[in-house]
């Protein structure tokens, strides 16, 4: 995987005039630290192959010893290159450097820049190959390279409209999404609608189709999509004009359904349904939807969960949920990535054993009238003892750290819905069994401090090196799921 990208390089060489033939030996090296040993050495320092450091200028000032053999002034080269981009990293550049956690959080700034009129990081946008605009580009062209951005990410649309919508739910600086309504057509929203739904595995067609008749769940189930959906309050407070369109109005629906319970809408007839239900709902004669209190936007400096505290699994990993959140500001990008601690980090390793089994669609199939996240949240709490809040608990059912937990506003369990979830965890227990020979299968799998890194859309789960296990890597269930459909999010596993 490529990690170093450089646009531009120059290197000057303060030699004595006895050694001034050492100047081709010494571009030879340089090729060689460029091409494979920076890379090494960042990889070595845990830079994760995801995150975008993007650096303006670096001046590097290295002393290299000349009777020393080629492959340890390669050594000596490549440790001070990364050691100075790890310090820029690490904030000592503030002013000519900008640090994404992933694409997704430079695909937020990005959107930020756009809806704000505001352009200063635009060359970050540039270097972490996001924006193809110039820095200063009129309304309409930087909205068509704000879609065009986004349409290359289509599973990150949803998340990352529904975290902007919310940001205006916070009191920020400037009413983001607001911002995009007026800048982004009406054929640009139903665009990045269309393409939301394709990366999803759902028809586009539903958009177009004629409306389903109403079924009495699927109608409750609309509105209590809109009572929690942050689009859904961002465009209820907008100009009402924007909803006089059908189409436009089952566009936005759509993008609701995806923020809120992807699941639902791989069976078509049942999304057809929902998709008119919530278009209905938004009819800007009748649409309303109560305020709801935004759930707390993370500070990353706070103490891990009580829960966590005294436990040694996790000693080593509190150190590095402590990064203090700039929101909004002049100098950093929009701090939307949140971290946490779990002891259950290896819960989402099952994942991949989810889909081999098929039960995504049996969950649709049984529990209709509940969000499939909640049932996901459920088998969550049903195979590993942990919190509601437990941020594997969390993102096992697609959810970022510091999310309301699903069961927040359900009702408890049912027997019937009980006896359901057992069945479940039987099944994946069965499943694991048969392939691994250690005991007990699920704690085994399952119990692996890690910490969640999460921005909208995209869920990394951060382990170390230490917890490697063959077994599982054999199987195949460490292997990156990437974009995970009926969770709407991407997941990635990285060791550190």
């Amino acid at each position: 995987m490529e990690m170093v990208r450089i646009h531009r390089l120059s290197a000057r060489y303060h030699l004595p005039p006895s050694r001034e033939q050492e100047r081709e030996r010494l571009d030879r090296i340089l090729r060689g630290v460029l091409d494979e040993a920076l890379e090494r050495a960042l990889e070595r320092a845990g830079v994760s192959p995801y995150e975008e450091v993007c650096i303006r200028r670096l001046h590097v000032p290295v002393r290299l010893r000349l009777s020393l053999a080629d492959s340890a002034l390669t050594l000596t080269w490549s440790l001070a290159l990364s050691d100075s981009i790890l310090q820029a990293r690490n904030g000592e550049y503030v002013p000519n450097v900008v640090r994404y956690h992933s694409v997704a959080h430079a695909l937020f700034d990005m959107a930020t820049g756009v809806a704000t009129n505001r352009f200063e990081r635009a060359w970050a946008w540039r270097l972490a190959r996001v924006w193809r605009g110039s820095e200063s580009p009129s309304a309409s062209e930087a909205a068509a390279a704000l879609v065009s951005a986004l349409l290359e990410e289509p599973a990150l649309i949803a998340p990352l409209l529904a975290a902007l919508a919310a940001l205006a739910a916070r009191n920020a600086p400037a009413a983001v999404f607001a911002g995009l309504l007026c800048r982004l057509s009406a054929a640009q929203w139903l665009e990045l609608a269309r393409a939301a739904l394709h990366a999803a595995g759902v028809p586009t067609a539903m958009i177009e189709a004629a409306a389903a008749p109403g079924i009495v769940e699927v109608i409750r189930q609309a509105q209590r999509m809109l009572e929690v959906s942050a689009l859904a309050r961002a465009l209820a407070a907008a100009p009402q004009v924007l909803l006089n369109a059908l189409e436009l109005r089952r566009a936005f629906a759509a993008l609701i359904a995806l923020e809120q319970d992807p699941a639902v809408l791989r069976p078509f007839a049942r999304a057809r349904t929902l998709v008119s239900a919530l278009s209905d709902a938004m009819h800007p004669a009748t649409f309303r939807v109560p305020v709801m209190p935004p759930p707390p936007l993370l500070d990353a400096a706070q103490e891990p969960p009580a829960y966590l505290n005294d436990d040694a699994s996790t000693a080593g990993l509190r150190g590095k949920a402590r990064e203090p959140p700039a929101f909004l500001n002049d100098d950093a990008p929009a701090a939307v990535t949140r971290r946490a601690l779990t002891r259950f980090g290896g819960l989402l390793f099952l994942l991949h054993l989810i889909e081999a089994l098929g039960l995504p669609e049996e969950i649709l199939a049984h529990s209709a009238r509940r969000p499939f996240r909640w049932v996901l949240h459920q088998l969550a709490l049903a195979l590993v003892p942990v919190e509601p809040e437990d941020p594997a608990a969390l993102a096992f059912a697609g959810l970022l750290p510091n999310a309301a937990p699903p069961t927040r506003d359900e009702e408890s369990p049912t027997a019937a819905e009980r006896a359901f979830i057992a069945t479940l965890v039987e099944r994946i227990q069965a499943a694991l069994e048969e392939r691994l020979e250690e005991k007990p299968v699920i704690a085994f799998v399952c119990q692996r401090a890690a910490e969640i890194v999460a921005d909208p859309g995209w869920i990394e789960v951060r382990l170390s090196l230490n917890d490697v296990s063959t077994a599982i890597r054999r199987l195949g269930l460490d292997l990156d799921p990437g974009y995970v459909p009926w969770l709407g999010v991407v997941v990635r596993f990285i060791y550190e």
